[in-house]
């Protein structure tokens, strides 16, 4: 099954709507705009997002 960000989202709120925590994780130094970051920490935020692990890949 391919992950659809939407999706990914919509899973993580109904987890927590359940009462379980719920982690995401982001890996940054690809190409992503700083924008998009903010964007995505807001998003994962706006479903109660409990832990947010953030990585960095080297180049």
């Amino acid at each position: 099954i391919q992950a659809k960000y939407d999706r990914s989202l919509e899973v993580l709120y109904r987890l927590k709507q359940g009462g379980m925590k719920t982690k995401s994780g982001i890996m940054l130094g690809l190409g992503e705009t700083e924008q998009e970051i903010l964007d995505t920490i807001d998003d994962l935020a706006d479903v109660g997002c409990d832990i947010l692990t953030i990585g960095q890949y080297l180049q």
